[in-house]
C-alpha cells in the first residue's frame, strides 16, 4: 500500500511511497520513452542559512574552497593550475549554452539518474534505484557551476573579489554610454 512521505521542505509537494521509503517516479530515457523508476529520499539537505545581510563573495569563495578540499578537488599547499581552472569555468558556460541548444528555458531545472535518464518529479536529496544521487541540471545550474568554479579560483589565488568587484563597478560608472563604440 502506498503512503505519504513528509519531505524536508514543507513547501514541496508530498510524494507517494511504498513501505520501504521508495518513491516511484517517471523517467524519460534518451529516446523519449517513459518508464517508472524508484527513488529514495535521503536525509534532508541542510542549507546554510543566509543572514539578512548578504554574505560576501569572499565568504562564499572560502566556503566553496573548503567544500572542494573536503571532496578531494583541491590539495592544500599544491599550486593551482590556473589555465585548467579557467578552462573548467569555460566548460561550465559551454554546458549552459548546450541547455539552450536543447531548447530548455533558462529557468528550467530538472534531474537525471545515474544512467543519464531524465527523472520527472525529481528533487534534491533523492537517490535513484541504483543508490546514486539524482543530478540537478539546467541552464541556471550550469551558470551556478561556472560561478562556483570562478569563486574557487578567487579563493585559491587569495583574490579579494569583493573589493575587486566594487572597484571595477566604480570604474564602470565613470565610463561613457556604450563606451568604445562596440555593438555589444
Amino acid at each position: 500500500m502506498l503512503g505519504e512521505v513528509t519531505l524536508a521542505n514543507p513547501n514541496d509537494e508530498a510524494e507517494f511511497i511504498d513501505g520501504n521509503g521508495d518513491c516511484f517516479v517517471t523517467v524519460i530515457d534518451k529516446y523519449g520513452e517513459a518508464s517508472s523508476a524508484r527513488i529514495r529520499q535521503l536525509e534532508p539537505i541542510h542549507e546554510t542559512p543566509i543572514p539578512e545581510t548578504h554574505r560576501s563573495l569572499n565568504t562564499l569563495a572560502d566556503e566553496i574552497r573548503e567544500l572542494n578540499i573536503s571532496k578531494g578537488w583541491e590539495t592544500p599547499g599544491e599550486e593551482p593550475n590556473i589555465d585548467q581552472m579557467l578552462m573548467l569555468i569555460v566548460g561550465e558556460l559551454s554546458e549552459a549554452q548546450e541547455e539552450l541548444r536543447d531548447s530548455r528555458a533558462v529557468h528550467d531545472v530538472y534531474f537525471r539518474n545515474s544512467r543519464g535518464e531524465e527523472v520527472l518529479d525529481g528533487k534534491l536529496g533523492y537517490v535513484d534505484e541504483w543508490g546514486k544521487p539524482l543530478k540537478i541540471e539546467g541552464f541556471g545550474i550550469e551558470v551556478a557551476d561556472a560561478l562556483i568554479r570562478l569563486l574557487h579560483l578567487c579563493a585559491r589565488l587569495d583574490l579579494d573579489i569583493d573589493s575587486l568587484v566594487r572597484d571595477k563597478m566604480a570604474f564602470n560608472r565613470t565610463r561613457s554610454f556604450r563606451h568604445g563604440g562596440k555593438a555589444f
